[in-house]
């Protein structure tokens, strides 16, 4: 097999191959090919595509038929391609072994080696195990790979360092046959990028918080990562939070005034970090501003820059605001966002600390104005309890409940408080699963629909009861039965979203419960007692609502003034 050995023209074109891919202007290696002799064709194409699939890694499944695309498309360098596919790895049929580990498949193809899913043989545990094969380190120039073993080294002891929520865990590293390896925590939800379409902006604002808070850790650690962006965050499917993975460009900050290093993803790295002078934490920002700015438009911040970048390039510098591309973004996100995006860094927030609280106070906002409209219906329809109920009490004394064809009409009256109850509460807001808020109205619903089903139950239970049986109650008293049931079973809403709502709701819990006690005293005034209970209760818990919604507002009103002033 051929040594295929870099020289300082193929490095250059590789370079330019490199920013382009990056600058999405999709280059043709075809083009780069007719740039150089034909002798010297193979070892352009070897690292040309080498690079191609390091920036473009192959999913699992895809290898052979990946490898077969390229031998067709590459006619006359099929020894090339299969040097290639032998430098990834050996063979798509032979896994690694790993000491101490069973590989069972690989999940992702680079470059350099692949990612693989196994098993810890003595806890069982699944890891992710990423391989950088003998082959591909053999393959990089002997002045090089100790720079990519020592940078390989560098990642597994910063990544193992930080211990948060956010951050993937590092469990051990070493060297075997097949090539250096480290074990990482598994995560099979995929990466940001594949789900940035489906997000809504309070999803994304909080994926970005957690990032941000991810990286503030790293920051009191003294480590840059200096390649925050979608395909870096990767999701844990089970806590449904991201996690930020690939420190493999992060160095030690006080390593990072080492002015000649470039590294990053273009689109994604700050300007200071593109002119290759001294940075900081605030590099890491751009990135997560850059990071922000593609979930919200679905395009990189900035394209066309060339390396080194020198301030002759500053215009291709300056993103386009994320709302005149779509109208519908929030203000403050794009505030946020541009904030982050700010070329000067002394024009950015300072720490990670300083975007989260942005975050936070966005969210409150946005909850606020959910709020408000709860408030708002929950005001409107309370008089409909009292409605409701009064009209089931004229419905029975006007003697319906005698006739077979209205009776129907007494019962779909009272029931229809749940429609109200429907209306108040439907959400068009999306609300992120597993998070505190989503499990709050999940249980909500759960209550309610527990509440609704066990009185339609025992409603039709008093209707059979009151059909048929001698000394049965009749469907009048049936009707009244039902009062009581319901002062309990809205006590227990009450006391079940109190912790997560208000908690004096544990007050108005158990004044329904003493109340459904209060309705059995007088069963023939239970519709009107009860409509007037509710209503009630419903013009306090709007009023609340539309007080806390109210401050929610206005406090972000006052933020927004103070980043206007700023």
């Amino acid at each position: 097999m051929p040594i295929y050995i870099p020289d300082e023209e193929i490095d250059l074109l590789c370079d330019e191959f490199e920013r382009k891919t990056q600058n999405q202007q999709e280059p043709k290696i075809e083009t780069y090919l007719e740039r150089v002799s034909s002798d010297r064709r193979p070892q352009l194409l070897y690292w040309l595509l080498k690079l191609q699939l390091q920036l473009e890694p192959i999913q699992s499944g895809r290898f052979e038929l990946k490898f077969d695309e390229l031998r067709q498309q590459y006619p006359g360098f099929e020894e090339v391609v299969n040097d290639i596919a032998e430098t990834v790895f050996p063979s798509e049929a032979r896994l690694p072994k790993i000491p101490g580990y069973t590989v069972e498949r690989m999940v992702q193809r680079g470059g350099q080696g692949g990612v693989f899913r196994a098993l810890q043989d003595q806890t069982g545990q699944l890891v992710a195990i990423k391989l950088v094969s003998t082959q591909a380190l053999n393959r990089i120039a002997p002045h090089h790979r100790p720079q990519v073993v020592a940078r390989l080294k560098k990642e597994i002891r910063i990544a193992a360092s930080l211990k948060h929520m956010n951050v993937v865990k590092i469990y051990d590293a070493g060297e075997c046959s097949d090539g250096f390896y480290f074990i990482m925590q598994l995560l099979e939800g995929g990466d940001l990028s594949n789900r940035a379409a489906a997000l809504n902006q309070i999803e994304v604002a909080k994926i970005i918080r957690s990032v941000a808070n991810a990286l503030q850790e790293a920051h009191a650690s003294g480590v840059l990562h200096l390649d925050v962006k979608p395909q870096n965050i990767l999701f844990d499917e089970a806590a449904n939070q991201p996690l930020l993975a690939d420190f493999g460009l992060a160095r030690l900050s006080q390593e990072a005034e080492d002015k000649h290093a470039i590294a990053g993803t273009i689109g994604y790295m700050a300007p200071e970090q593109a002119m290759g002078v001294e940075l900081d934490s605030r590099a890491d920002i751009y990135g997560l501003g850059a990071t922000l700015y593609y979930l919200l438009t679905g395009k990189t911040a900035y394209k066309n820059v060339k390396l080194p970048f020198t301030d002759s390039q500053r215009e291709s510098w300056s993103p386009i605001p994320p709302r005149s591309l779509n109208r519908n973004i929030n203000p403050q996100l794009e505030r946020i966002c541009m904030r982050c995006l700010e070329f000067d860094p002394d024009s950015r927030y300072q720490n990670c600390q300083e975007v989260a609280t942005a975050i936070d106070q966005f969210t409150v906002a946005e909850d606020g104005l959910r709020i408000a409209t709860i408030a708002r219906k929950t005001i409107i329809t309370s008089p409909f309890f009292l409605a409701i109920n009064l009209v089931v009490y004229l419905q029975i004394q006007a003697g319906w409940a005698e006739i077979p064809i209205c009776e129907p009409l007494i019962w779909i009256t009272m029931f229809s408080m749940y429609g109200v109850v429907f209306f108040v509460f439907r959400s068009k807001t999306k609300l992120v699963k597993n998070t505190p808020e989503h499990l709050a109205m999940e249980s909500m619903w759960a209550v309610w629909l527990a509440k609704m089903f066990a009185a339609i139950a025992v409603a039709g239970s008093l209707r059979l009861l009151a059909s048929g049986l001698p000394g049965a109650p009749s469907v009048e008293e049936a009707i009244f039965m039902c009062y009581p049931m319901f002062s309990a079973l809205t006590g227990l809403v009450l006391a079940t979203i109190a912790p997560r709502y208000w908690r004096k709701f544990y007050f108005g819990a158990a004044l329904c419960w003493l109340y459904s006690f209060v309705l059995m005293l007088n069963l023939t005034e239970a519709p009107i007692l009860y409509g007037f209970a509710a209503t009630a209760l419903a013009l306090v818990w709007g009023i609340k609502l539309k007080r806390l919604a109210r401050e929610q507002i206005r406090s972000q009103h006052l933020v927004d003034l103070a980043s206007e002033s700023h």
